[in-house]
């Protein structure tokens, strides 16, 4: 499989630069809204660091384009 194409039954974890290339942000930019609740926190992971799901990230972004609030980050 090439690295363009993904499975379906494959989580991909995002980093903190991907998810601020996703966001048009600085990684310091979204280190200050993820510690402030404006993006939802990723997860721990031991030995790799901080993740996001691609998926919940992209449910969330939709959420906020369509008038959701500051609270959907933590509903994530």
């Amino acid at each position: 499989m090439s690295n363009k194409t993904r499975d379906h039954n494959q989580i991909e974890l995002l980093t903190y630069r991907q998810l601020a290339d996703i966001l048009g942000k600085s990684v310091g930019a979204v280190r200050n809204a993820v510690s402030r609740g404006f993006v939802p926190r990723g997860t721990r992971i031991a030995g790799i660091g901080v993740r996001w799901r691609r998926d919940e990230i992209e449910r969330w972004l939709k959420a906020q384009l369509e008038g959701g609030t500051r609270l959907a980050a933590k509903e994530v």
